[in-house]
């Protein structure tokens, strides 16, 4: 009886610890985000919450945004447009497929044979479309 409730508290001063890091984890993203508009770090997860590498791998591994999508997801068109202004800019996109990964669910398809896209081309073509 005495192991068993030994195991028992042992077990839920595990998942206590587990919870606490990764509120810890999850509080120093956003403050992250939203103080320096870049991604975080494992450095920076390691300075804000004092947690090894190791740690902070396997809470981001279990991290879940879902619940951050329907906050975002009506911010999609007019953050499409900026990124959109930005790929026209300097040609990169990726800040735009990070976006639509983590709020549309976009994925990639693997098995199918991409066409290459002339960049100055689809500027000028994006460019009549906001002129």
């Amino acid at each position: 009886m005495k192991k068993t409730l030994d195991k028992k508290l042992q077990r839920v001063s595990r998942n206590t610890t587990w919870e606490h890091n990764h509120k810890l984890i999850e509080t120093a993203a956003v403050e992250h985000i939203k103080n320096s508009n870049k991604a975080p770090s494992y450095e920076m997860y390691r300075k804000s919450t004092g947690l090894s590498n190791e740690t902070t791998k396997k809470h981001l591994k279990e991290l879940n945004l879902d619940i951050w999508k329907p906050l975002f997801k009506p911010f999609t068109p007019v953050i499409l447009i900026k990124l959109l202004k930005s790929f026209l800019k300097d040609g990169k996109y990726s800040d735009a497929k990070l976006l639509m990964q983590l709020i549309e669910d976009y994925r990639e398809k693997t098995d199918v044979e991409h066409t290459i896209i002339d960049k100055e081309k689809l500027k000028k073509e994006m460019e009549s479309i906001f002129e």
